[in-house]
């Protein structure tokens, strides 16, 4: 074990059961059920993560009661149908020396009833700021059936094979509600004074505990600060915490934060510090003295994690996108082996995938769901040992070449541009976008390791490629940016009038050569995704005046919602960006835009521009793939020359051609 890691990797007890060491999955949406059961997917992806080196998995949270059924690949852990899929996750994980709890809740009015077709259910009358449904006042037959529901789903849990259960009672869901004032207007026993709002909680804590008997673990993951206007805060959590306690009947406190309110910072994007919530767990750690608590919050480093512990923050630390994005971290931090880490950059690709109701990924790690067929061990050995040439230096050549590297193949990568990392690595050049840039220098370590040769500054030809004679060509030749200006929302338009002027730019002129652009710049945004808002914010750093026009009717559509949409425009507000959606362009003319208002059908015009900015789309490099096609008995096309998407979509493709050579 590396020696500086003191803490990281000493054991910890937990009620009645020591983990091996301090490093934990914290609980997750995965979207891997199937009818509402546990899937086999699920036993590989958490056994994959076990088999890293993880002291401590939490299962994703499963629903207590029918009321919360927030979607449809939720587990109904109330039905006991659950319990074999439930064993064989535990006991694919506990092959691995891991321990797992599997985390239980009821969403209460932060659910709608589209799936239940019930009425949802609350302390109080007051909605949803995100579901905007009135639920119905919890009766008092209500308030036993739900917390039989956690009893019921608690026992489900243990017969399953877990190890504990983890009461949630974050992120704004029913046992949260019931101890907000905001959340919790009852003037009968169960609200009101701070001893009467906890009470809902603590005889569920009691119900939980007389399911599961002395010998199992339960414990609770807490809000440590609603950051909700008139919501409870650190303080009052301190308060709180000692009150549900108080009867020895809980094991360990897990403090997490924020409700739909503040969404946004529940799975914090890069936007959002290192270890910004760290304080939270330091907090509730001084009220309650003699339990374990887990702190979580943007801790992907082990380095980082170490301090935590070190300074007293936390007893356990959250590190669960970080073993998303790299299943070995643990094995990897405790051999000493840091530099081979593959450091997740908090680019929210996994909880984006799952607020659109698709099985998490990682856009790092496309073995991410895949764990049985592409996961560490699936990945074998080529039978057969081949001279893979690579294509491009971007991120899709990039990672075609790494799993082609694993598997054993000679792998040269060829590079026309002097630098690899293609357009992520010209999008670090807006400050908010360097951590991203973090998937390239990860991948570039990777490389190295693995003794990949690099060619820079080398357009590749098919001479070239002839006299290189390889036996697979993996093109990843990328995109150019579309500078016709032509928009889907147009089609009976083959371009944007006055796109070929000299003062109109594309996105990547001005990543390459942003000081030069002119003082007034327009921004015409028809992506709604990361590129324009990196465009403004590095000319608003250059001192330009700058404004972004979209026909949408958002900024960022395409961005997840509710955890990067709010940051970016935070963002650009802070720096003089001014924002015009509905707004379509329908022409350039020298220095005037003329524009359509698509709310009123009414023409504008934007004047005194000095330079047009066109992120409007990229067209795909095939040139090279279409002179080998046929010439190459192995050929593949992957990333934006395949078809232009995101950076998770071109990786995904490398790294299932790296696979298929």
């Amino acid at each position: 074990m590396s020696s500086q890691f003191q803490y990281l990797f000493s054991p910890v007890r937990i009620g009645n059961l020591e983990i091996k060491n301090r490093v934990v999955s914290t609980a997750h949406v995965t979207f891997f059920a199937e009818n509402n059961m546990p899937s086999e997917r699920h036993v590989h992806y958490h056994s994959e993560r076990a088999k890293g080196g993880v002291g401590l998995i939490v299962h994703e949270a499963v629903t207590v009661h029918p009321s919360s059924f927030p979607y449809e690949g939720i587990i109904f852990g109330y039905d006991e149908r659950v319990i074999p899929g439930f064993k064989r996750t535990t006991d694919a994980v506990h092959q691995h020396d891991a321990k797992i709890f599997c985390e239980v809740f009821h969403k209460g009015r932060q659910v709608n009833s589209i799936l239940s077709r019930r009425s949802t259910l609350a302390p109080s009358a007051t909605r949803c700021i995100r579901n905007r449904e009135t639920p119905k006042v919890m009766e008092k037959e209500e308030i036993e059936e739900i917390i039989q529901g956690f009893a019921t789903t608690a026992r489900n849990v243990r017969e399953g094979g877990f190890d504990g259960v983890e009461l949630h009672c974050t992120h704004g869901y029913l046992l949260q509600q019931w101890l907000s004032p905001i959340s919790n207007k009852r003037t009968d026993e169960y609200g009101g004074s701070l001893a009467n709002r906890v009470r809902f909680v603590v005889e569920t804590i009691d119900a939980v505990r007389a399911a599961v008997g002395n010998d199992f673990v339960v414990g609770i993951r807490l809000v440590g600060d609603e950051f909700t206007p008139g919501g409870l805060t650190l303080r009052d959590m301190q308060e709180i915490a000692p009150l549900l306690t108080a009867s020895g009947k809980l094991d360990y406190i897990s403090v997490s934060h924020s409700t739909y309110f503040s969404l946004e910072m529940v799975i914090p994007p890069s936007y959002v510090p290192l270890g910004a919530f760290v304080s939270l767990s330091a907090g509730i750690k001084e009220s309650v003295e003699d339990l374990p608590i887990i702190g979580v919050g943007r801790i992907n480093d082990p380095v980082q994690a170490e301090k935590v512990l070190a300074d007293g923050h936390a007893d356990l630390v959250g590190m669960t996108r970080a073993n998303i994005c790299d299943p070995q971290l643990a094995n990897k931090a405790r051999d000493g082996r840091l530099n081979d880490i593959r450091t997740c950059i908090a680019c929210n690709t996994c909880i984006g995938r799952v607020f659109s109701h698709k099985p998490v990924t990682c856009l790092q790690n496309p073995a991410v769901g895949f764990e049985v067929t592409c996961g560490v061990d699936a990945t074998k050995p080529a039978a057969v040992r081949k001279k893979v040439m690579v294509v491009g230096g971007g991120p899709a050549g990039l990672k075609a070449a790494e799993t082609a590297a694993i598997r054993g193949h000679d792998v040269t990568v060829y590079e026309k541009d002097g630098a690899l990392g293609g357009q992520v690595a010209l999008s670090e050049k807006a400050a908010s976008r360097q951590e991203f840039a973090g998937s390239v220098r990860n991948l570039k370590k990777s490389l190295d390791a693995l003794g990949v040769k690099i060619v820079l500054d080398t357009p590749v030809t098919p001479e070239i490629v002839k006299r290189e004679s390889p036996d697979a060509v993996i093109v990843a030749t990328g995109s150019a940016p579309d500078r016709s200006g032509a928009s889907p929302l147009f089609p009976q338009m083959d371009g944007l009038p006055g796109a070929d002027q000299s003062n109109v730019l594309t996105y990547r002129d001005v990543l390459k050569d942003g000081a030069n652009v002119g003082q007034h710049v327009v921004i015409i945004d028809d992506e709604s995704h990361h590129r324009a808002p990196a465009i403004a914010e590095l000319l608003a750093d250059h001192g330009k005046n700058v404004r972004i026009v979209t026909a949408l009717p958002r900024l960022g559509m395409e961005l997840a919602p509710n955890l990067e949409q709010p940051f970016v425009y935070r963002l650009l507000q802070r720096k003089g960006v001014h924002i015009m959606t509905n707004t379509a362009v329908k022409a350039i003319e020298d220095s005037t835009l003329i524009t359509l208002d698509l709310n009123n059908n009414t023409s504008d015009k934007i004047e005194g521009v000095d330079n047009v900015v066109l992120v409007m789309g990229s067209v795909a490099e095939t040139a090279l793939y279409r002179a080998l096609k046929g010439l190459i008995k192995e050929l593949y096309l992957v990333g934006d020359a395949s078809s232009p998407r995101y950076a998770v979509d071109a990786m995904f493709d490398a790294f299932h051609a790296g696979l298929a050579v």
